[in-house]
């Protein structure tokens, strides 16, 4: 598991009228410097073209140097090339940015430096860090995480795709509900009393997927009305609703649900849900179309499914949108559209209780005792290594009715056990201490054999998985998602090879 140092860089503006920047590295260093805003000159253009969804290569890279070059200054770069985390120590660096109202509008996600992206490695996270008295403490609790996904799609708005939405979300999470750790609370109709019913049920993660924009100063969420038309909800009013609630996460996948005004950055729906009192907010500073929007959000929970720290996950959510532009990947920025923003200074805000992962009258194989979520820019949420089995055998629905335990099957199984057994592997790199990186590769070579040998080899499966779970638990995640899916090959082999599995592996 990565663990994150922080550097903090603070813009402020001088008595001269022009910028400056103060960094204190993790352990106290510190440097000051010119904040350069001659990179930025002339960039008006390529920025709205970036929010237009309308740009080229050469631009985005030419925004991102500009960027990096003004926010680090001589002396900043310094502090920042003697604390970056060196190639294959397994430590991350979390950049939180202090900005002014006047210039949280850039896309600091592009920050490139020459030509690398910080957004595209898993090592850096970049966090739009608000301050704010009184920062959050963790929020002790039992397992099951309460997720609700809150959906608004109002009959006089552009139709958003929110059944694909909603069933790629029961996908992503459906190993944390097979395991007990989570409970996906459905959201339906997307209307105030809807979200005030999941606050008092005590939700731990809101996702709403709905319409968002900014008028008359303030950023909007908009949600259903009681004759199912639009409804605008200003920033302000959500915050009061939120405010004193368990969430501890809230994942906004609406347009411009991160833009604020220039004079208080508070008036974006994103940043007023921080300063609530929600410690981690992920939110769009641009329109986002649903075809980079929905597997942004898919792969975020799957990385967080799979014990990635929520700064990891954002990176994997980053990489899906970037995979599935194709052609046009490099003509838009829909990946660099997601803001993390963070008030936990070290990124704990929730803390599961011992003795209590899983459902009543499950087996408790193992279990984790800490959700390390960073508010909006970091932080994990690390579940992969706990394991429920129900007693009972009964296999977990949503309040629809459909399994949270059965994804549709793939048409194509074993191709796609393919790419989760190579996504396995670079997960290794990240996950793994360096010392046990040979035999967890050994491990999944043996895995890989098990389940393209003639007759699906479930012993091996069994020894890999048991071996997971007690030796190397943050990869547990990714081991079940490929245990998971070996199912339809043992179904495929008759009914003795599935009686086997489900009295190794139970009803998945």
């Amino acid at each position: 598991m990565i663990e994150f140092e922080n550097l903090d860089l603070r813009v402020s503006q001088d008595a001269a009228g022009g910028y400056s920047v103060e960094a204190t590295g993790p352990s106290g260093e510190r440097a000051s410097g010119p904040f350069d805003r001659a990179p930025l000159a002339g960039l008006g253009d390529a920025i709205a073209s970036i929010r237009a969804l309308e740009t080229d290569r050469a631009a985005l890279e030419r925004v991102g140097v500009a960027l990096f070059d003004a926010l680090f200054a001589r002396s900043v770069l310094r502090i920042f090339d003697r604390v970056r985390p060196e190639p294959g120590e397994g430590g991350g660096l979390r950049l939180r940015l202090h900005l002014p109202p006047e210039l949280a509008h850039l896309p600091w996600e592009l920050l490139c430096d020459q030509s690398r992206y910080l957004s595209f490695d898993p090592s850096f996270s970049i966090v739009r860090y608000l301050d704010l008295p009184d920062p959050p403490s963790p929020l002790a609790t039992q397992p099951p995480l309460r997720l609700l996904h809150l959906v608004a799609s109002p009959v006089d708005a552009p139709p958003l795709d929110v059944d694909r939405e909603a069933h790629l979300l029961d996908h992503a999470v459906a190993g944390l509900a097979r395991q007990g750790l989570l409970d996906l609370l459905p959201g339906r109709p997307g209307t105030l009393g809807t979200l005030r019913e999941g606050l008092r049920r005590g939700c731990h993660v809101l996702h709403v997927s709905s319409h968002g924009g900014f008028a008359t100063g303030k950023g909007f969420l908009l949600f259903e009305g009681a004759s199912g038309r639009g409804e605008k909800v200003e920033s302000d009013t959500l915050a009061h609703l939120l405010r004193g609630s368990q969430v501890r996460l809230a994942v906004l996948n609406a347009c411009d649900s991160a833009r604020a005004g220039d004079g208080n950055a508070f008036t974006s729906v994103a940043a007023a849900l921080v300063e609530a009192g929600v410690p981690a907010v992920v939110a769009h500073q641009h329109p986002m179309p649903d075809e980079s929007a929905l597997p942004f959000a898919a792969e975020f929970y799957r990385a967080l499914a799979d014990g990635l720290a929520v700064d990891a996950a954002v990176c994997e959510g980053r990489k899906a949108v970037l995979s599935e532009l194709g052609p046009a990947r490099w003509e838009r920025a829909d990946w660099a559209t997601p803001v993390l923003f963070m008030r936990a200074p070290d990124g704990r805000i929730l803390t599961l209780e011992e003795g209590s992962t899983g459902a009543p009258g499950a087996s408790i194989v193992q279990h984790t005792t800490t959700v390390n979520v960073t508010t909006m820019q970091g932080g994990v949420i690390n579940v992969g290594g706990a394991v429920a089995l129900p007693a009972n055998g009964a296999v977990p629905r949503n309040g629809n009715g459909t399994s949270l335990l059965h994804p549709p099957a793939s048409p194509q199984p074993c191709q796609h056990l393919h790419t989760l057994l190579g996504e396995l592997q670079g997960k290794i790199q990240t996950l793994a201490p360096r010392e046990v990186r040979p035999l967890a590769r050994e491990k999944v070579a043996l895995l890989e054999d098990a389940l393209t040998a003639e007759q699906l080899d479930l012993s091996t499966l069994a020894e890999v998985w048991d071996w997971t779970q007690a030796e190397l638990p943050p990869l547990s995640g990714a081991v079940f998602s490929i245990v998971r899916e070996a199912m339809p090959l043992a179904e495929q082999q008759g009914s003795a090879t599935l009686d086997r599995y489900l009295d190794l592996f139970g009803a998945y």
